[in-house]
């Protein structure tokens, strides 16, 4: 392997576009001896010559007209590699808007994700809101969000074909249920244990999909759900549970305030059909949002990039 540096091409093209050492080496701001020194030393680790020169004149041997054409093409390749760089660089400037379903426990699935993008791309702003399920549906649709992170029952992908989306967590479906209820004394509880309890639901016209998915869960078991009340998000659903108002079907306990004041019974045999996703549009082709898809495919909650 040469060991041949950047400058001592420079100095070579420098000569070889000249032919004149005096006239380069005024060019290149440094002396004519210190230039002739150079381009010896280059003749040296390569094992032949790159001129005629005598005192009349300098010109290119066979050898030195190789190099020259492909180094002045090695140089240009790299000044459009530099401004390439510099481009996509500049790409990844700006904002990307980042939606989150409104309880505060989904943070902590994302964080890993965004703390490992702020790392590599310092130079993007991340905003972060919180909303209820219809809201985030509707500025992910109407472009007003770049990314959202909400559960997969809430969207009928079937209707929206311009959406992609990727898991970030696996969550399991419980009945939440408060301790002051005497059901919570026990150690198992199944769906038709409560078929007579009230049930507390998100509201329909928030979540129409998480709805109609318990009320036909309940009749899977046998029963219509008495709902004594629907509530507008995930934080008033924790807070009427609490309250003794009634019980719930919902995620896992890591979604919940207050849960030393709840108990948490999986219900087997579910679909993943709660699992937290990252939810995006296709014809989004933003830089930044692209690098943070990137991350969240990765993302298996052990991922090296993501934890290193």
């Amino acid at each position: 392997m040469y060991k041949i540096n950047f400058q001592q091409m420079q100095y070579f093209l420098s000569v070889a576009e000249k032919l004149n050492f005096t006239e380069a080496a005024k060019s290149l701001y440094i002396s004519q001896p210190s230039l002739s020194k150079q381009i010896s030393l280059l003749e040296e680790e390569l094992g032949f010559p790159l001129f005629f020169r005598n005192k009349r004149m300098v010109r290119l041997t066979p050898a030195g007209e190789v190099l020259e054409q492909r180094w002045k093409q090695l140089m240009t390749d790299l000044e459009l590699s530099v401004e390439e760089a510099v481009k996509a660089n500049a790409s990844y400037a700006g904002e990307v808007k980042v939606g989150m379903i409104n309880s505060i426990a989904v943070q902590k699935y994302i964080e890993p994700i965004f703390s490992r993008f702020s790392e590599e791309y310092p130079q993007v702003l991340l905003s972060f809101e919180s909303y209820s399920f219809k809201e985030l549906r509707e500025k992910l649709l109407g472009g007003d969000l770049d990314i959202i992170f909400t559960f997969y029952f809430d969207f009928d992908f079937q209707l929206n074909d311009d959406i992609e989306w990727k898991r970030v967590e696996e969550m399991r479906l419980c009945l939440v249920v408060p301790k002051s209820n005497p059901l919570s004394e026990r150690d198992d509880l199944t769906l038709a244990d409560v078929k007579n309890e009230p049930f507390i639901l998100i509201s329909p016209s928030d979540s129409p999909s998480g709805v109609n998915r318990i009320i036909d869960l309940c009749r899977s078991y046998g029963f219509q759900p008495n709902v004594k009340k629907y509530v507008p998000n995930i934080s008033s659903l924790a807070f009427s549970i609490v309250n003794g108002n009634g019980i719930a079907i919902h995620s896992d306990r890591d979604l919940f305030e207050n849960d030393d004041r709840l108990r948490f019974y999986p219900i087997p045999d579910r679909n993943h059909d709660s699992d937290l996703i990252a939810v995006w549009r296709r014809k989004n082709d933003s830089a930044g949002l692209k690098a943070i898809i990137e991350l969240i495919r990765a993302y298996d909650g052990t991922d090296e990039r993501l934890n290193r």
